[in-house]
């Protein structure tokens, strides 16, 4: 008889629990496919995608403000790096090879000037 009500009680707890979720997701549902939530939803995706774009654009416009051959390649490299166009491994490869041109353009500026 003990078991009993034990099932009993684990199946009220249980159509309880599934009909309170019920009515939360109804209503969670309902918020979202309302007008008012289908109007949210499309701002906060508009906003994003302007966020993004504002993002991209400062970035292009560091590139074209950099001066230096050797730093704007390096900033390229590694504003497409965060942007998932090449892997990081290609962007460490990149950096090192920018900064031993810059080294070697050192040295001979340097020899030059002796």
């Amino acid at each position: 008889k003990n078991e009993i009500n034990m099932s009993w009680l684990l199946n009220r707890m249980f159509s309880v629990t599934t009909s309170i979720q019920k009515v939360y997701w109804r209503t969670y549902m309902g918020r979202h496919n309302s007008i008012q939530g289908a109007q949210t939803m499309l701002y906060k995706d508009l906003d994003r995608r302007e966020q993004e774009r504002h993002v991209l654009f400062q970035r292009e416009l560091a590139e074209r403000e950099t001066e230096d051959v050797l730093e704007r390649a390096l900033l390229k490299a590694y504003h497409s790096k965060l942007n998932g166009a090449i892997p990081a491994a290609d962007y460490y490869r990149v950096e090192a090879k920018v900064e031993s041109l810059k080294k070697l353009r050192f040295t001979e500026e340097y020899e030059r000037l002796q």
